[in-house]
């Protein structure tokens, strides 16, 4: 019913301006903007390692990823497992390259289109988690997990799915606004 796009850049262009276009008219938002820049995590275990590629991020202004973005010219459909499978290895290679750094004011989001499909996935972590990651005894607990949280999808070509779902998209970006410079104030004194 819905054939894919000839090109998964063409999704990816249409997202990426769609973001982009939530915040135009805040002026407070020139350091904070969603881009095409694809973006690499390497994730490095005792045994193996792996690379996890993005397909863009919000960029904070130095290329640090405040929410990652993956799109597919296809709808998820059958490989909704895979493509998850994709977005949690995109998570613990974000996680793992920001272990030395606080991440807990980072969104933990990924933002997602495939075809003309919008998801939205919150991670959920804790401390023991990225313990976990970075090879670390836990402080609380030996059993703590990643947890992807999907919302969606809203079609794009659904005028009151986009009325609800941009809203969201604005709050996201706002907050990693705030928390950017939140981060750039101490740095200033």
């Amino acid at each position: 019913m819905f054939p894919p796009t000839k090109d998964e850049q063409i999704v990816n262009t249409a997202l990426v301006v769609f973001l982009n276009a939530l915040t135009i008219h805040f002026d407070i938002c020139q350091t904070c903007n969603w881009t095409m820049h694809r973006k690499g995590f390497i994730a490095k275990f005792e045994e193996t390692s792996f690379e996890a590629r993005t397909d863009g991020y919000l960029d904070d202004g130095n290329e640090n990823a405040y929410a990652l973005i993956e799109v597919k010219p296809v709808v998820r459909g059958e490989k909704e497992n895979r493509i998850q499978m994709q977005e949690s290895a995109q998570m613990v290679g974000w996680l793992m390259n920001n272990a030395d750094m606080d991440i807990y004011d980072k969104l933990g989001i990924h933002m997602s289109q495939n075809r003309h499909e919008i998801f939205l996935t919150f991670a959920d972590y804790d401390d023991d988690y990225l313990a976990y990651l970075q090879n670390k005894p836990p402080k609380k607990s030996a059993l703590s997990f990643l947890k992807m949280h999907q919302y969606g999808p809203w079609n794009t070509q659904s005028a009151s799915d986009m009325k609800q779902l941009g809203p969201i998209l604005l709050a996201i970006t706002l907050y990693a606004y705030t928390e950017i410079q939140a981060k750039q104030k101490p740095r200033q004194r």
